[in-house]
């Protein structure tokens, strides 16, 4: 299964996800997003929305 983690620039986390479809409905910012395959951390990356 695979997830997405969203956490703030400050390494808070906000929420999981299923696909990045789900960040339309996020308020405009800067987001780390960290990708897993099941238990594994497969990349992270930065979301300037």
């Amino acid at each position: 299964m695979t997830s997405i983690k969203v956490y703030n620039t400050g390494g808070l986390y906000l929420k999981t996800m299923q696909g990045l479809g789900e960040t339309i409905n996020m308020p405009s910012g800067v987001y780390i997003l960290k990708f897993y395959n099941g238990d594994k951390l497969v990349k992270s990356s930065k979301l300037f929305k």
